[in-house]
């Protein structure tokens, strides 16, 4: 009973705190986003003469035309001169991207052949990507399939900022789009009910994940922009690029990243507010037969249209 009463206590000041911290940590945040000169600890997790794959931070842009504002490529640059090169405006081939608030796996062609094996499994819808997340509330279903057509909006107020589904009447130019979805387990972060779930793309859409997450009423923890503004008592977005699969003819790429949304920050493992504990575990992250689930024919799907 104690240690419950203290725990809550805890939850409670945490909150004060940091809803009163809020504005002057966000303008802190966004004051060494513009001064710093260089983001630390790119971590390296392959390295070939054909590939370079990292694992991005959170809150980082891919590339940028702001000389002042720092970059995935600007850091990489800095830090491997040798593998920069002038004939890219920004040091290096862009195979595909992540949010700026997304973490994760980021593959980097280092050669032309490379980088044309590479697209076409793109193109060709080859590659198979897998993300982390955590949902707000408890997702009912283990098992989604969600497809929602996606596309940009013509309401001036978001327009360039969030992507929307079909279903709004302000949605322009929607493109088929599927997301599926894994529940890994459910849990508490901050207090409050969450789910963390792996989920597989089967298009590129952007924002696909955010967006039909929201849609099916689980907005991702953390997200500013598809919470309308509201999610504001998380660190970061808890969104991250896990595993890639590329084939190509080049160098066949398959690569996992070894960290998970709890160790990437370690503010997380310090407040209250971006501690997710997991109360009922359905699969085992790490357990390779996980990712088996989205091709096994005895998996039962709940379809989402």
């Amino acid at each position: 009973m104690e240690m419950t009463l203290n725990f809550t206590l805890e939850i409670v000041l945490n909150l004060l705190n940091h809803f009163a911290s809020h504005k002057l940590t966000s303008f802190l945040g966004y004051f060494y986003q513009s001064t710093r000169t260089v983001v630390p600890n790119i971590k390296i997790l392959h390295k070939s003469a054909n590939f370079l794959v990292v694992n991005k931070p959170h809150d980082l842009v891919i590339n940028s035309d702001d000389p002042k504002r720092d970059s995935l490529y600007k850091c990489l640059a800095h830090n491997y001169p040798q593998l920069a090169s002038k004939k890219y405006k920004f040091g290096f081939r862009v195979l595909h991207r992540l949010d700026y608030a997304t973490s994760g796996l980021m593959v980097i062609p280092l050669t032309d052949p490379a980088m044309s094996s590479a697209s076409k499994a793109f193109q060709k819808r080859q590659t198979q990507k897998f993300y982390i997340a955590i949902l707000r509330g408890h997702v009912s279903e283990n098992h989604i399939k969600i497809h929602f057509p996606i596309g940009d909006t013509s309401d001036p107020q978001w327009q360039s900022i969030k992507m929307v589904t079909a279903s709004d009447p302000l949605c322009t130019h929607p493109r088929e789009s599927e997301t599926h979805l894994v529940v890994v387990s459910r849990g508490i972060l901050g207090g409050y009910p969450a789910t963390e779930v792996l989920v597989k793309l089967v298009t590129g859409r952007r924002h696909q994940i955010r967006v039909h997450c929201h849609q099916i009423g689980h907005t991702l923890a953390g997200d500013y922009t598809y919470s309308n503004r509201h999610d504001q008592f998380t660190s970061r977005m808890f969104l991250h690029a896990h595993r890639i699969i590329i084939p190509n003819r080049v160098e066949p790429l398959d690569i996992t990243s070894p960290y998970n949304l709890f160790e990437l920050d370690e503010l997380d493992e310090e407040t209250v507010l971006n501690r997710y504990q997991p109360v009922e575990v359905i699969y085992n992250i790490n357990d390779k037969s996980t990712f088996d689930l989205f091709t096994c024919p005895l998996v039962k799907w709940f379809l989402i249209f």
